[in-house]
């Protein structure tokens, strides 16, 4: 399945992303929501970044009815989708006691059966996972265990675009001496 908005692409990284750590739902947090953080216990943030489209796309072109108004009866024009892939880096960072070993999961959780089928039905392949990084610092003067990694993956996606169809179009046909040989 090829995603085909930002949104789409969201529930899909965060509904992977619980799966892998086994985490509730509202401990997988996606970054930059000016949200307070959820408390002592074990969470994560995300962030996802499109690096780049790669690859070959597939075109499929499909009938649609008219975009405008003509006078031909039963007149259609198109409809393009462009299937890629994109490169896409998750940033994640893992808060608090069990920080080290949540990360070290994800560093393995692409070589889980479920992991594995979730991402076969979500247009997701997982590239390869970061080293991950103690980032354990000081925090309100107590120290917050914190670990950091990326997680490379690929999205299929797909945009679609509306074409008009040429409405008609007069040919002819010339020879080398200047003679109509064919006209349409």
């Amino acid at each position: 399945m090829a995603v085909t908005d930002w949104d789409q692409l969201d529930v899909s990284i965060h509904g992977l992303l619980v799966a892998c750590t086994g985490l509730p739902v509202n401990r997988v947090i996606k970054a930059n929501q000016d949200r307070s953080e959820p408390g002592n216990d074990l969470y994560m943030t995300w962030n996802a970044i499109p690096v780049r489209a790669v690859g070959f796309p597939r075109r499929t072109l499909e009938e649609i009815p008219e975009i405008e108004p003509s006078d031909f009866v039963n007149w259609t024009d198109l409809e393009e989708t462009i299937i890629s892939q994109l490169d896409m880096l998750v940033s994640v960072n893992c808060y608090n006691s069990g920080a080290k070993d949540l990360a070290f999961k994800l560093q393995h959780a692409n070589h889980l059966s479920s992991i594995a089928d979730y991402c076969a039905a979500n247009g997701i392949g997982w590239r390869y996972t970061g080293a991950a990084r103690g980032l354990t610092g000081l925090q309100q003067a107590a120290y917050q265990t914190r670990y950091q990694l990326d997680i490379h993956l690929y999205i299929e996606t797909a945009i679609s675009g509306k074409l008009l169809a040429a409405a008609s179009a007069k040919v002819k046909i010339y020879d080398e001496a200047g003679n109509i040989i064919a006209e349409d």
